[in-house]
């Protein structure tokens, strides 16, 4: 292909990459053969992935919405169009039981990156430990050795999670566990380092991200954890119905970069953020109160260059958007109050995903920047509005 055909397929990449509803994507495929492959890529990227005749509850986390499809259908493509599965870079799994799991670990993944198990339950027990077969086979899934990311969501479980994480190739550097717990808490207080496998060397875990989590966060920082947790440079969590975030912090301060929580978050009032030395940027959701008394008590953070501020995840309509935008006062405030503090800060940013606004969103711009003039008048406000949209 010559120079200029490269450079005009560069160009319809561009525009079909800003195309977020499946319908278009599929349409862009028929239209021209130019089109496939990039349509294709683009459509197969995030696939989540279902048992035949269950029912699924929406995915609202405020991405684009995966290609949704059944494990049979999944199946079909791997064996009569695998090329369709080189595509696939991200895979949700719904409900992680062996009859989910068992046709998913059969196809040959070639680029897959990252992968979420969803609702790990039995009927019986409420718990993966009463699924056998689901263990061995989730086992299987995360040794993959493409795999960089891992999360967890409504994954209940027991000992076998310390099985799981055991058989994460080295390669894997993100985890993260959404509104899933585990049930042996004895775990939680064992000091016997777990025997390493030399096969399955420890993942070095750079990303941690951890929402509602229960006793999780003591497991994967006990003796007793497979992971390497000594290069963390990016922790979210949401400490509410958790416990061990803050020995975990205390731990990995030195190594931290970036910190995403609850702004109103009780615990970190009593953390000295001047004492994570590589920290450069913080991003707070739901309000701004916890941080504020712990920046009264915390020495210089001479390195933090952005604080980011979540507005909401999606906002329909003025009078919500009056709702969120309230506690902005207050960031406006705690910004203000600890300049002094905050020597290198160059960017607050507010970041709102909106379902419905005008193009050039100049109401929602006008009404968060009313709320926060010392930050507009210093030059540090910065403004991100995201569309969500749904397929």
């Amino acid at each position: 292909m010559e120079a200029s055909s490269l450079a005009v397929q560069e160009i319809w990449d561009q525009v079909l990459d800003h195309l977020a509803a499946h319908s278009d994507l599929k349409s862009c495929a028929l239209v021209c053969r130019v089109f496939v492959l990039s349509a294709q890529a683009l459509l197969f990227h995030y696939v989540r992935t279902h048992l035949a005749g269950r029912q699924m509850s929406s995915c609202l986390n405020g991405r684009p919405f995966p290609l949704t499809m059944s494990t049979n259908r999944l199946s079909d493509f791997a064996s009569q169009a695998p090329h369709l599965i080189d595509h696939i870079r991200e895979l949700s799994i719904v409900e992680c039981d062996g009859e989910t799991l068992a046709p998913i670990v059969e196809i040959s993944w070639s680029r897959l990156r990252a992968i979420t198990f969803e609702r790990a339950l039995s009927r019986e027990m409420g718990l993966l430990a009463a699924d056998a077969d689901a263990v061995v086979l989730v086992s299987a899934l995360v040794a993959l050795p493409t795999l960089r990311e891992i999360s967890f969501s409504s994954f209940y479980c027991g000992s076998e999670l310390l099985t799981i994480l055991a058989k994460c190739g080295a390669q894997v550097c993100s985890l993260k566990f959404d509104h899933s717990d585990i049930s042996d808490t004895a775990l939680t207080h064992a000091h016997a380092p777990l025997p390493s496998d030399p096969r399955y060397p420890r993942p070095r875990i750079t990303s941690l991200g951890m929402s509602v989590a229960g006793a999780i966060p003591d497991v994967i920082h006990s003796a007793t954890s497979p992971l390497d947790l000594s290069h963390l440079n990016h922790i979210s969590f949401l400490i509410r119905l958790s416990t061990g975030i803050l020995p975990l912090l205390h731990d990995s301060k030195n190594t931290v970069r970036s910190l995403e929580f609850d702004g109103k978050e009780p615990d970190i009032e009593f953390l000295d953020f001047g004492a994570f030395p590589a920290l450069s940027h913080i991003k707070l959701w739901n309000g701004t109160e916890g941080l504020a008394k712990a920046l009264e008590i915390s020495t210089p953070l001479i390195h933090l260059h952005t604080i980011s501020y979540s507005l909401s995840y999606s906002l329909l309509d003025s009078e919500m958007l009056l709702l969120r935008i309230m506690p902005l006062p207050l960031l406006d405030s705690l910004v203000s109050n600890s300049v002094s503090k905050l020597p290198a800060l160059r960017r607050v940013v507010v970041q709102l995903v909106a379902t419905e606004y005008n193009p050039g969103h100049e109401a929602l711009t006008s009404a968060i920047e009313n709320q926060v003039p010392w930050l507009v008048q210093n030059g540090l406000l910065v403004i991100e509005i995201t569309r969500w949209e749904r397929d």
